[in-house]
């Protein structure tokens, strides 16, 4: 709701969803035609890397797809990134992402 409405003050429009229905709900670093209704500021956080597994980035075609934990599932069946990158990613697929389907993982190693 907050970020339909930044867009909507910034004159862009809301079709089923997304912006100007092509673009799901994301900050607007990279897209140049839909920059100008979304927001630059990319949200940053911190966490102790102790407390994770593994890191994930993909992108909606992954997380418009399946639920987070089925993507954790997935992403912990192999400790190796390349290997779990590869199983997310078919998992989204196997599930008929209707998207493009990017995915990396990143091992974190606390030991």
């Amino acid at each position: 709701p907050e970020e339909k409405a930044a867009v909507l003050a910034r004159g862009g429009r809301v079709l089923r969803g997304r912006v100007g229905a092509t673009l799901g709900f994301t900050r607007g670093l990279g897209d140049r035609d839909m920059a100008k209704f979304l927001s630059q500021e990319p949200d940053v956080f911190e966490l102790r890397v102790d407390e994770l597994d593994a890191l994930v980035m993909a992108c909606d075609g992954v997380f418009d797809t399946l639920e987070d934990e089925q993507v954790v599932t997935v992403a912990r069946s192999t400790r190796n990134p390349h290997k779990a990158s590869v199983r997310v990613r078919d998992a989204a697929i196997a599930a008929k992402s209707p998207d493009n389907v990017s995915v990396m993982i990143v091992q974190f190693s606390c030991d």
